[in-house]
């Protein structure tokens, strides 16, 4: 629907140039395309302002006044100029990627990683998960405040007294962390936000192996001693609830890959977590998200283990059963496919750099596996003298250049998609992340519909175009961008 899209700029249409199959061959295979540049979900230029539909018919736009009754989660796209970049609670200074150079192309313009998001919701929104499951999770907190800028950066340190020199957001509160100011570091193991725009609630619960009855402790320390130490507590869980005002409705599960052993990521354990995550916080639905390309990788056997977990959490949430009606427990198992998606990013860069040769056999991004093909690009081309976890230069390098510093490491001018083989960027990808979670979440709670309310292939065709348009290389509207336009999906 090219009349649905206002192009930009001569670089989004030499984008689109670039190779416009393999932009629409995306991560769940529900997008088939028609070969055209917008592909939209019908937003007029002008006109009605109470949800137009188009497309896939989940996704719905609204220009001015209210929205319609029952929409508890909705987000809005903003240029980086008007709304900056979520990465004010970055709790490293080295997870910033201010200073380094944009995303290649096609990947540098504003519809695929150069817009923001601001997200509005009264719901109960909780992250779980390592450092990584973390980034998010404050990235999110960005959007949900009201799009937060650097004047509150946790990273900003008076060394001397070890004091966060920055302001200190009203709404949001670190309740466990250990600092080292030297590194302009803060790792936070436990924060709440509330109330968020909409008058809802998020909160993070660090957890670096697994929730599991086997490791449930009385207490857990968050200090740099036992900053590595295992387990969790019902007492953080009775803390977040307390803060929050009571039950979650939702939580974002990060599996843990780095603290635990690709054999050790089970359906078992992930299905332990998802109960325990209920019992002790009370959500109805859990969003999963699939793991992406990273330096625990080391190997093509490891690539091929975590698609096949990944498809395991698939199968997962389509067979999952709820509880009766009336009854307590998780009722909708949601996928976020951010591990297609950077997989994706991941390809572009190393097609960029000249990494690996795509052109007698472009990826078919909607194909189960597609990222197993020939990718031995990826374990073969490494930064030697980084240990056993040195990370892929196709994955966080922008140049072919490295050189070897002082302790006989390869190094490289580093790109602004990964920060070092494992965490990401958030400036750049915080922002698709954290609109794929405000679609996925508007799947099962908006139109004023309780979770068990909807039928099952209904949710699942929602969310398979929550991925579509946000967890893929699919630009975003034009149109939604700094337009005034809410999003809601349902």
């Amino acid at each position: 629907m090219m009349s649905s899209v206002r192009v930009a700029s001569v670089a989004l249409l030499v984008f689109y140039a670039f190779n416009v199959s393999v932009i629409h061959r995306l991560t769940s295979g529900g997008y088939d395309g028609d070969g055209s540049a917008g592909n939209g979900f019908g937003v007029p230029d002008s006109g009605s302002t109470r949800g137009v539909r188009g497309g896939g018919g989940h996704l719905s736009s609204s220009r001015g006044g209210d929205l319609d009754e029952g929409i508890r989660i909705s987000f809005s796209l903003h240029d980086p100029s008007v709304v900056q970049p979520p990465d004010a609670f970055s709790s490293r200074r080295e997870y910033l990627c201010r200073d380094r150079p944009p995303p290649p192309p096609p990947l540098n313009v504003r519809a695929m990683l150069n817009f923001t998001v601001t997200i509005r919701t009264d719901l109960r929104v909780g992250f779980v998960g390592d450092s990584i499951g973390a980034q998010f999770s404050q990235a999110f907190d960005a959007a949900a405040l009201g799009g937060v800028g650097r004047e509150y950066d946790l990273t900003n340190f008076d060394k001397s007294t070890g004091d966060v020199q920055s302001k200190v957001h009203e709404r949001r509160w670190t309740q466990e962390a250990f600092r080292n100011p030297d590194l302009g570091r803060i790792s936070e193991c436990l924060t709440v936000a509330s109330p968020l725009d909409g008058g809802g609630s998020s909160a993070f619960l660090r957890v670096f192996d697994k929730m599991s009855r086997s490791n449930m402790r009385d207490a857990y320390a968050c200090n740099k001693r036992t900053n590595h130490a295992l387990g969790w507590s019902p007492r953080q869980t009775e803390s977040l609830k307390s803060r929050v005002g009571g039950d979650f409705d939702a939580f974002v599960m990060r599996l843990t890959h780095g603290w635990l052993t690709l054999d050790q990521i089970t359906r078992e354990m992930i299905v332990e977590q998802i109960e325990l995550i209920s019992e002790h916080l009370g959500a109805e639905t859990i969003v999963i998200s699939t793991l992406p390309m990273c330096n625990n990788a080391r190997t093509a056997e490891d690539w091929r283990k975590i698609s096949e977990i990944n498809q395991m959490v698939r199968d997962l949430a389509n067979t999952w059963i709820p509880p009766t009606q009336g009854e307590r427990g998780v009722r909708t198992v949601l996928v976020q496919e951010f591990g297609n998606f950077t997989s994706q990013l991941v390809w572009t860069n190393a097609r960029h750099l000249g990494y690996h040769d795509f052109e007698d056999d472009e990826p078919d991004f909607a194909r189960r596996g597609w990222e197993l093909d020939d990718a031995a690009f990826l374990f073969e081309q490494r930064l030697s003298g980084q240990g056993n976890w040195s990370p892929s230069k196709p994955h966080v390098c922008s140049t072919k250049d490295t050189w070897t510093d002082d302790r006989g490491r390869a190094q490289c001018h580093l790109n602004g998609l990964s920060v070092d083989g494992s965490h990401w960027c958030q400036n750049n990808l915080g922002p698709r992340h954290s609109a794929s979670l405000a679609c996925l979440l508007g799947c099962v709670y908006n139109d004023g519909k309780v979770v068990w309310g909807k039928g099952r292939a209904e949710v699942r065709a929602c969310e398979r175009e929550c991925n579509d348009r946000f967890m893929s290389m699919v630009p975003v509207e034009e149109s939604w961008i700094e337009s005034g336009t809410t999003l809601f999906s349902r």
